[in-house]
């Protein structure tokens, strides 16, 4: 299960990152704020089985749908939401396709929607640089910014109350009984 300690070092992350390339950089971001989602979400679930189960080897769940649980949460606001679906759309689209790079007109056209981030003289720069640079200091951005949001988040005080344990039926009379317990 990943925990917070998973993605406690995203300065040696950021760090790192600076050594990749362009695609690569937005590729990893992605992957980054993956894991600092499904940490917090973590932290505000009951920590049992089916918590762990939702992010386990056999899962797969996508930075859309990471940001929809966590919009769900509280964790992050609506604006956000809106900005790491469209940073997932542009992340696959580099993902995905060997020809794509920062001249395409598919990933510009994301870039550009995302109001999120202004860069200052963007205006002035080439296509392609605005796109990269949108791209790049918007995951940059996020990977800190919810780094240091969800670094203060208390884990879940409730962990679950009695609950049926078995329910016993008379088919003849039709009446119940039932066993309680805690959770287990």
């Amino acid at each position: 299960m990943k925990t917070a300690n998973n993605v406690a070092d995203h300065e040696g992350f950021l760090a790192r990152l600076n050594l990749e390339s362009p695609r690569s950089r937005i590729v990893l971001e992605s992957g980054f704020l993956e894991e600092i989602l499904q940490s917090a979400i973590l932290l505000r679930l009951v920590p049992n089985r089916s918590s762990t189960e939702l992010f386990g080897e056999e899962s797969s769940v996508s930075l859309p749908m990471l940001a929809k649980y966590a919009h769900a949460l509280g964790l992050i606001g609506k604006e956000e939401l809106v900005v790491l679906k469209k940073f997932s759309t542009a992340r696959n689209m580099i993902a995905h396709s060997w020809k794509c790079d920062f001249g395409d007109l598919g990933l510009q056209k994301i870039a550009d929607s995302i109001q999120f981030i202004s860069l200052a003289g963007e205006k002035g720069m080439p296509d392609h640089q605005r796109c990269f640079s949108k791209l790049d200091y918007l995951g940059v951005y996020l990977i800190e910014e919810f780094t240091n949001r969800f670094s203060s988040i208390p884990t879940i005080l409730h962990h679950g109350g009695t609950f049926v344990t078995k329910l016993m039926v008379d088919p003849a009379t039709g009446e119940k009984s039932r066993k309680v317990g805690p959770d287990k």
